[in-house]
């Protein structure tokens, strides 16, 4: 086990904005780690219960293996993207006075991400 690799104690609130965020990071920062121990003994659920904090272990504390409470943290800590929400702002965003051009292009990526937009032909948008 690479201590470079040991992911944090998972602790993030459930009601912060960024517990997306948090939640998408810690757990591939865990599959990383996962992914470098060598140990065919390993019990994933015993170590995913390791690295979560107590407020947390107690959604998954029913849970009878590791699919069941990761699928049961994703319930809980990936919320759906507003599609509608992210279209209006990105929409009605406007360049800052102290903004260049580069800073505003990156803006607009980033908004844009939410969109789910998709590359489509002339025929598909046609037939639409």
């Amino acid at each position: 086990m690479e201590p470079l690799l040991r992911p944090k104690c998972f602790d993030a609130d459930l009601n912060s904005p960024d517990a997306t965020t948090r939640w998408n990071h810690w757990f591939r920062t865990f599959q990383t780690f996962l992914g470098t121990v060598e140990s065919p003994k390993l019990n994933k659920l015993e170590t995913l219960i390791h690295f979560v904090d107590a407020p947390v272990y107690v959604y998954i504390a029913d849970c009878p293996d590791y699919e069941s409470a990761i699928s049961t943290l994703e319930k809980l800590y990936v919320r759906p993207k507003n599609i509608i929400y992210a279209r209006h702002l990105l929409q009605t965003c406007k360049q800052d006075t102290s903004q260049d051009v580069d800073q505003f292009v990156q803006r607009l990526k980033s908004l844009a991400k939410n969109c789910d937009f998709k590359a489509v032909s002339a025929i598909d948008h046609e037939n639409e």
